[in-house]
């Protein structure tokens, strides 16, 4: 289906994408505030439970920030990415600009992986910083690093490089001409 499709369809199906996973990391801290579920925490063995909505407004501002900042960056990456699309749609494939906006969405998707590894272990000793868990959490899977998200991002430095070489080389070329 989509090997008959123009780069500019293809450009405009991926603009659609992102728009609705924009719709979808804007919705999520919205819905967050509004649902109420509580967080658990493993602590010796046993679950101990804290409903969101019972924390004091700064303790829940701080959380949402750490939470969301992932989806922040996200959001920042989807407006990289439909600049790319719009470039793309302007038959403007190969140029220092596109690579540009590959690199930086390869930064943020590697900012993502960070951020999303960081934030349960960095909410889990914010809350026994603040005494709201007797302990830190027994929580050894939140420490994993987010190794899918950042293949993918290196795999976009790598896409740059090489597209940077390209580019250089055809510079040259022209030059050399």
């Amino acid at each position: 289906m989509f090997k008959e499709l123009s780069s500019k369809q293809l450009a405009i199906l991926l603009q659609i994408c992102l728009f609705i996973s924009l719709l979808n990391s804007v919705s999520a801290p919205v819905v967050a505030l509004q649902e109420n579920l509580p967080t658990f925490f493993l602590i010796n063995g046993k679950l101990l439970s804290i409903n969101f909505n019972d924390l004091p407004s700064v303790h829940k501002s701080l959380v949402m920030i750490i939470s969301f900042l992932s989806e922040f960056v996200w959001v920042y990456a989807l407006w990289l990415i439909y600049n790319l699309c719009e470039a793309f749609k302007a038959n403007d494939f190969f140029s220092f600009k596109n690579l540009r906006l590959l690199r930086s969405f390869g930064i943020c998707l590697i900012s993502i992986a960070f951020i999303d590894s960081m934030s349960t272990p960095l909410i889990n000793y914010f809350f026994y910083s603040t005494q709201i868990i007797p302990q830190l959490p027994n929580s050894p899977f939140s420490l994993m690093l987010e190794i899918e998200i950042l293949t993918v991002g290196v795999f976009f430095f790598l896409i740059t490089k090489i597209m940077e070489r390209a580019l250089n080389i055809d510079e040259e070329n022209k030059l050399t001409v």
